[in-house]
């Protein structure tokens, strides 16, 4: 039972890490996307305010 009990452990700590690493892989990206949307989004409030 022991045994088993470590094995299960050891691979959820494991799949724990790499969604860990997906995550922040993941947030990165998403970051990275909404830093080059967030000026069009200002631009078009801007536009539709002037017009």
């Amino acid at each position: 039972m022991s045994n088993n009990k470590n094995e299960i452990l050891s691979n959820s700590h494991e799949l724990y890490r790499q969604i860990l690493v997906f995550l922040e892989q993941f947030y990165q990206s998403f970051g990275k996307k909404r830093m080059d949307c967030r000026p069009r989004m200002v631009m078009d409030k801007t536009d539709k305010k002037t017009m």
